[in-house]
């Protein structure tokens, strides 16, 4: 039997992963990372991301990036694959509302040293106050699920993941 991705089942787990995994946060550095994270220690929705139409539109992304990596144990190779893994009745944009410029992706994720999240989506130009949006991955550790943030990016931490 074929399930498409939208099986209630599918569904069901990707609410309980959606609830855990896809927050808003600063990447945090790797002896920052704790072995096990209780509720009372995952960071809290930068209230910037209620507000700003970037960052709205990279949470609904970061949902289907989600769920697609659930699915799949992967990121997909190009953005538009994250379609079918939408909320329904959402129509999922891969550019930026204020500039209008598509967002650079790295489905393998950029690394730079002393940070354990990995750079997976970025806006391409400051346009947002002087930074840009982004979305980190955390890798999935033993008793830890993938999760996806959406960050606030300055110049000097993008400099960072792709100048390693």
């Amino acid at each position: 039997m074929i399930h498409s991705p939208r099986s209630p089942l599918l569904l069901m787990l990707a609410a309980c992963l959606l609830a855990a995994g896809c927050q808003t946060s600063a990447p945090r550095k790797q002896s920052d990372v704790p072995v096990a994270q209780s509720s009372s220690q995952r960071p809290h929705t930068d209230p910037a991301t209620l507000t700003d139409p970037c960052a709205e539109n990279l949470q609904n992304i970061c949902e289907a990036m989600l769920l697609y990596y659930t699915t799949n144990k992967h990121l997909p190779a190009a953005l538009p694959e994250l379609q079918p893994y939408a909320d329904a009745g959402t129509q999922l944009s891969f550019s930026c509302p204020v500039s209008g410029d598509p967002y650079s992706y790295a489905p393998q994720g950029l690394i730079t040293s002393g940070i354990h999240d990995r750079l997976v989506l970025y806006d391409a130009n400051p346009v947002h106050n002087g930074h840009r949006w982004g979305i980190v991955m955390t890798p999935a550790a033993p008793n830890q699920p993938v999760t996806l943030f959406v960050i606030p990016l300055n110049d000097s931490l993008l400099n960072a993941y792709l100048h390693k």
